[in-house]
């Protein structure tokens, strides 16, 4: 038995995507690089904080590189997660594709924000594909027929 082949067209005269696929992509590609840049952060700050050591932050208060980059690295774990869970769902499921487009979109802005201090051009990379994936989704229609 053959499968049934679509013949929706979209106003544009191209056949009509029955799936965000473009968001779905971004947003996946955006969540991969959005953990990928926790865990460098991770694998840095280990290796500073035993090259340099401590940071004196007041006369008697020092802090160490870790301590300020496993926090950081382990939120861009989460989000870059959740991010990816998000384009899952907004790929998979229509009646879903609104919330987890805007999870997709507020966590990727988290991320960017997350991902200015300390620099990271993964997780900057990343959270701006996530910022157009998650805007992308919003603004897609399905094909009506």
């Amino acid at each position: 038995m053959k499968a049934k082949k679509s013949n929706k067209i979209s106003p544009s005269g191209k056949p009509a995507a029955e799936k965000p696929a473009a968001a779905f992509v971004l947003s996946l590609i955006a969540g991969i690089l959005i953990l990928v840049s926790g865990i460098v952060l991770i694998i840095l700050g280990s290796f500073l904080s035993r090259r340099i050591g401590r940071i004196m932050i007041a006369e008697t208060s020092y802090i160490t590189l870790a301590g300020i980059a496993y926090p950081i690295a382990g939120l861009k774990i989460v989000l870059g997660i959740l991010v990816m869970i998000g384009a899952v769902v907004l790929f998979k499921s229509r009646s879903l594709r609104t919330a987890w487009s805007l999870i997709v979109l507020i966590f990727s802005i988290i991320a960017m924000i997350v991902s200015i201090f300390p620099p990271c051009p993964i997780g900057l990379i990343g959270a701006i594909l996530g910022i157009l994936g998650g805007a992308l989704a919003l603004s897609w229609k399905a094909a009506k027929g």
